[in-house]
Parts: C-alpha cells; sequence; structure tokens
C-alpha cells in the first residue's frame, strides 16, 4: 500500500466525498433536463426517447452505486483507513461507467454531424476514438477489478491506461466542437436574426464540448502529476460521466428555448446535401407588394433531425396559429384595420 500513515486525511476523504457531492447534485440537473425534454419534446423519435431514457436510468444506476460505496466508506467502514482506501466499486461504477457514457455522447454528436454534413471521414474519426477511448476503460476496469486487493493509492500500473482513455475523450470533445462551430459558421446567412441563433448555438457546442474536454484534461494531469499518496485524483473521476450526461440533455433541451428567436433553421432535408435546407418562417414574403412583413412568433430551431409539422407551425398565446398557418396573421389584421377605420372602432 502506497499511501502512509502519516498522509492528512483531507486529502484522502476530501477530494471522495467532494466528487460524490458533485455526482449527486449533477444527477439532480439530469433528472429535471429528463422531465424538461418529457414536456417539450413528446414527438420526437423512439430512438431519441429510448437514447434519453436509457441515460437517466443508466446515470441512476450509477449513482446508486456510488452511493453504496459512500456508506461502505463512512458509515459501515467509518474510522476505517482501509475502507477508504478501498475500490468497492469504481471500478464498474467509475472507470467503465464513465467511459461508456462518454461513447454515447460523442456518437450521438457522430450522428448529428452527419445529418448535417454528410461527412464519412470526419464522423469515421469520431466513432473510432470513440469506441477506442471507451475499449481502453473497459480494459482499466478489468484490471482494476483483478486488482481488488490492492489500494486506491496504487495508481502507478493503470495510470497509462486511464490516461490514454481520458486523453482520446479529451481530443474527441476538441473535435467534435471544432467541426460543429465550422459547420454553424456555414450556416450564417447574414439575415440578423438568424445569425444570432446560429452564434448562441456555436457559443453552447463549444462551451459544452470544451468543459468535458477540460474536466477529462484535469483528471488526467491529477492521475500522472499528483503524488501517489493521495486520492485527488477521484473527484473528477466521480461526475465525469454525469457530465456528459447533461451534455448531452442540455443541447437537446435547447431547441426548445430557442423558440424565443424569430428564425428557424431546419437542417433536416433529406436530400442529404451539404447543410440542408434553411427556412426562415419568422419573415413573411409578400410578392404582391414586393415586400417583407415580419410577424412576431414563437418558433423552432433545430439543428438535428427531429422537426415536426406542429413544432414549425407559428403560435401566438393569445390569438392561435397564425403567419399562413390558419387564422390571419397579426399584420393581416392592422392592414384590415387600415382599409377599414370602422371595424377598429
Amino acid at each position: 500500500m502506497n499511501i502512509s500513515i502519516s498522509t492528512p486525511v483531507t486529502l484522502l476523504a476530501g477530494p471522495q466525498i467532494i466528487g460524490m457531492f458533485f455526482n449527486w447534485g449533477l444527477q439532480t440537473v439530469l433528472s429535471v433536463q429528463v422531465y424538461l425534454y418529457y414536456l417539450f419534446f413528446p414527438q420526437d423519435s423512439i430512438a431519441l426517447k429510448i437514447l434519453v431514457y436509457g441515460t437517466l436510468c443508466f446515470e441512476w444506476v450509477q449513482t446508486g452505486l456510488i452511493t453504496a460505496d459512500a456508506f461502505d466508506i463512512y458509515v459501515y467502514g467509518y474510522g476505517d483507513i482501509t475502507a477508504m482506501l478501498s475500490y468497492h466499486s469504481t471500478w464498474f461504477s467509475v472507470t467503465i461507467m464513465s467511459g461508456f457514457m462518454a461513447a454515447v455522447v460523442q456518437i450521438f454528436f457522430a450522428w448529428r454531424i452527419y445529418m448535417i454534413a454528410r461527412s464519412r471521414i470526419v464522423v469515421g474519426v469520431i466513432l473510432f476514438c470513440a469506441v477506442g477511448q471507451f475499449s481502453v476503460a473497459t480494459v482499466g476496469g478489468g484490471l482494476l477489478f483483478k486488482s481488488m486487493a490492492g489500494s486506491a493509492g496504487s495508481k502507478t500500473h493503470l495510470t497509462p491506461i486511464i490516461s490514454a482513455s481520458l486523453a482520446t475523450s479529451a481530443f474527441v470533445d476538441v473535435f467534435i466542437a471544432i467541426v460543429m462551430t465550422r459547420l454553424l459558421f456555414k450556416a450564417r446567412t447574414g439575415i440578423a436574426h438568424s445569425d444570432d441563433v446560429v452564434n448562441r448555438l456555436i457559443q453552447l457546442v463549444i462551451e459544452t464540448g470544451t468543459l468535458t474536454a477540460t474536466v477529462d484534461i484535469f483528471y488526467m494531469v491529477l492521475i500522472i502529476a499528483t503524488p501517489l499518496d493521495t486520492l485527488l485524483y477521484q473527484c473528477p473521476s466521480f461526475f465525469l460521466a454525469k457530465l456528459y450526461a447533461n451534455t448531452l440533455l442540455v443541447n437537446l433541451n435547447n431547441r426548445a428555448f430557442m423558440r424565443r428567436g424569430q428564425t428557424v433553421i431546419d437542417s433536416s432535408a433529406a436530400n442529404g446535401s451539404g447543410l440542408g435546407s434553411r427556412s426562415y418562417i419568422g419573415f413573411q414574403l409578400d410578392k404582391n407588394a414586393d415586400r417583407v412583413r415580419e410577424d412576431v412568433c414563437t418558433v423552432h430551431v433545430d439543428v438535428l433531425r427531429e422537426s415536426h409539422p406542429s413544432d414549425i407551425a407559428l403560435e401566438n398565446p393569445q390569438k392561435g396559429t397564425y403567419g399562413g398557418l390558419g387564422t390571419p396573421s397579426r399584420s393581416t389584421d392592422l392592414e384590415d384595420r387600415k382599409a377599414d377605420p370602422a371595424a377598429s372602432v
């Protein structure tokens, strides 16, 4: 056992308990995200629903395993340093499950990129690296299981394996962020409202990709650089999977919050060429008057292949559906009043 009696307890129990707190907190955030998804997107495909609800169940299982480990360490084994240093179920709940969740989210973004750009080379690189990092993480988890009699401080024989998995995962996250940013930049049209929506999508992609990559790198640095007589590296390991799961749900639920804009970007064209079709439903072209009328509306912004007629309909909470899809639009009402002053009295 590499950890000596002189090692401060704060460097052993501190990282563990902080990582567990983050795990529990992010699990709560994930549950709220899934509930929002349930409310906003009842018409999504069965495949996406299975992905979302399967992710929630998967993460609850991980949280249950980590909570059981917390009881073993701080309740049943209270005051026992050996219990604190044992691997418990972390060979599976942390190493393997985190690698699997990262691979699932990365494959999801690979599918997203394929639906937008149809680039097999880019998607192939992402798939290869995602599956590769999960395979390496599985090998690392298996080695941890075989060394259950060892100590969590004896990490030297696992450092290269876990570091390779984390480095590959960080590379994939950065690569996805770069590719998605480039594709979204191509979708800019010069129209102020549409460019504002695209800029917000770019910001979301960069922020989520940078966050997961940063935690991967931070985790890897702690494994490599910190002394062997500490458990500092365990802090990010406990909540890494939760970050990936929340990244998935944030990107899916972002479609609902983008409805506050005035532009629809629909990349779900079936022709498979370029970025697909773009429609700007916030504006109506009046061919007779040769001008553009702007309506105030709720719109659907989606860079996924999950667009439905009910999402694209222009809705007014007070007047119902308008803008050419049902009752007359607000601009039409105003023109009628101008034509007949008596009608407005």
